[in-house]
C-alpha cells in the first residue's frame, strides 16, 4: 500500500511542479484535472484496502467537481475575460519559481521525515509527498499574480489536505467533502470578487471615481 501511495504522490508533485512552469491557464486547469484524477485513485484504492464506502464517494464528488466541473467553469469564464488567459508577468520568474518549488518538496519530506513521523509514528510515510503537494499549492498562490492561476493553487492545497488526512488517519467522515465543497464554493466567491476588484483597478473604476462619476450624475 505505502509503495501505491509513494508513486501516486510522486506523480501529484510532478504535476504540480508542470503548473508552477505553464502560463496559460486552461492548460494549467487542465494539469490540475489530472491531478484530481490521480487524488481520486488514491480515495478509490484506500476504499478498496479499507473497505470504507466515505472513500469512494469521496473519490466519486472529486472526480465531479474537481477533475471536470471547476475546469469547465473556468474555461467558460475565460470566454468572457481574454485578457487572463495567461499569466505574463509572475511575482517570481518561472525558472526561480521551478527551483523554489523543488526545495518545498525536499524542505517538506524532510519536515515531514524527521519531525512529525518521530513525535506520530502512526503517520503514512507517504504523508510527505502530501505535505510537499499543500506546500507547492500555497507556493502556486504567491508566486502568481493571475486569479485564476491563484485559484488553481488554493485547490491544489485542498487536495493535499484531503490525501493527508486520508493516508494518516484510518476513516475520514463524509462530512469533511462536505465541509470541503463549502470551503470551494466560498473560494469561488471569493475569486469572483477578488476579480472584479482588480478589473475595477485596472480599468481606473477606484473607489475615488466611482464617488466622482456618482457626484456628476448628482449634477
Amino acid at each position: 500500500m505505502n509503495s501505491i501511495s509513494d508513486i501516486l504522490g510522486f506523480i501529484l508533485v510532478l504535476l504540480v511542479l508542470t503548473m508552477q512552469w505553464m502560463v496559460f491557464v486552461n492548460r494549467i486547469f487542465l494539469v490540475f484535472s489530472l491531478n484530481s484524477l490521480v487524488v481520486a485513485v488514491a480515495f478509490f484504492i484506500l476504499g478498496i484496502h479499507t473497505g470504507t464506502m466515505e472513500y469512494f464517494v469521496i473519490a466519486g464528488l472529486t472526480v465531479l467537481i474537481r477533475a471536470f466541473l471547476i475546469p469547465m467553469i473556468t474555461s467558460f469564464n475565460l470566454h468572457k475575460r481574454p485578457e487572463r488567459v495567461r499569466e505574463d508577468a509572475p511575482l517570481v520568474p518561472t525558472a526561480s519559481g521551478i527551483l523554489v518549488s523543488m526545495a518545498l518538496i525536499l524542505t517538506a519530506l524532510a519536515l515531514f521525515r524527521y519531525v512529525l513521523l518521530p513525535r506520530f509514528g502512526v503517520l503514512n510515510e507517504s504523508g510527505g509527498l502530501a505535505l510537499a503537494l499543500i506546500l507547492q499549492g500555497a507556493f502556486l498562490i504567491v508566486s502568481k499574480r493571475n486569479s485564476f492561476i491563484q485559484f488553481s493553487g488554493y485547490l491544489v492545497v485542498e487536495n493535499g489536505v484531503l490525501l493527508f488526512a486520508a493516508w494518516n488517519f484510518p476513516v475520514i467522515p463524509l462530512i469533511l467533502e462536505g465541509a470541503v465543497a463549502l470551503d470551494l464554493l466560498g473560494l469561488v466567491v471569493i475569486a469572483g470578487i477578488v476579480m472584479r476588484l482588480r478589473e475595477r483597478r485596472t480599468e481606473g473604476d477606484t473607489p475615488f471615481a466611482i464617488a466622482a462619476e456618482h457626484e456628476d450624475l448628482k449634477g
